[in-house]
């Protein structure tokens, strides 16, 4: 009966000296990689052996847009779009999918599809380049002969300080189609800067400017700012707000698009 009492009297001390911090089956006195995550498989000190999260993600964003521009034809129309983006990650890799819809006046219909390619490479401890290939489908029939697949091909620079972004892109279009009467075609480059700020793990927002040279001949290059907001409802879902403002006449004076997306 005396012996019983004092296991009973140990059991409390002994478990109190046992201390796992991180939870990873190797006692904190022992454990030489504090803080490994439950998705991780360790060693008998603690270490990570290798990662049990899947290499696989996938993104599925839908979203609405108004704007004041067709942006094909460059006529100026109330428009009213819906588009769908399908995205797979798989470590630095990167795939693509982009559907949308129009509705301008009386008219409704399917605009181009893009597949990209992307892959991403660290330069420097904050410093990333993003290096990208696109394939434009033509799904969307104008009537003025542009009716055939274009490609493109970006590279984008991210340098990351405290909570702060600075981001500046370049990309360059193969314009494919061929000119008709009226209007003639070309290849198409664009460039784009900005600077965004985390302000919290959650909340993102930044600011950007854009210019591009359009795929006609002899017309305004289109330019304008925007503002970007990013917000994360919880670990899996998220929603986006933009709004640019055009600087020149060949761009949408105001555009306005809210997206909600799903990450797993």
């Amino acid at each position: 009966m005396q012996e019983r009492l004092y296991a009973l009297l140990l059991l409390p001390l002994l478990l109190f000296a046992y201390s796992d911090s991180d939870m990873d089956g190797v006692e904190d006195s022992y454990d030489n990689c504090p803080g490994t995550l439950f998705s991780e498989l360790v060693d008998a000190q603690g270490c990570t052996i290798r990662s049990l999260e899947s290499p696989h993600h996938f993104n599925l964003i839908g979203g609405l847009s108004y704007g004041q521009r067709d942006q094909y034809t460059l006529q100026e129309s109330d428009s009213l779009s819906s588009s769908l983006q399908l995205d797979y990650y798989y470590k630095r890799f990167s795939v693509q999918l982009v559907l949308s819809t129009y509705s301008f006046e009386e008219e409704s219909g399917l605009n181009d599809t893009t597949l990209g390619l992307f892959y991403g490479f660290s330069l420097l401890n904050n410093l990333n380049l993003r290096l990208g290939a696109a394939v434009i489908l033509p799904t969307y029939e104008t009537g003025l002969n542009n009716e055939a697949t274009d490609y493109t091909g970006s590279a984008e620079l991210i340098y990351s300080f405290d909570d702060n972004t600075l981001f500046t892109g370049i990309s360059h279009t193969l314009v494919k189609d061929k000119d008709v009467e009226t209007i003639a075609y070309k290849d198409s480059n664009a460039f784009s800067f900005g600077y965004g700020h985390y302000f919290s793990s959650k909340f993102y927002a930044s600011g950007a400017y854009y210019y591009s040279d359009g795929i006609y001949v002899d017309v305004e290059s289109i330019q304008n700012t925007s503002a970007y907001m990013y917000y994360a409802i919880d670990n899996n879902l998220f929603t986006t707000f933009t709004y640019s403002y055009g600087l020149t006449d060949t761009a949408n004076e105001h555009f306005v698009e809210l997206r909600l997306g799903y990450y797993y």
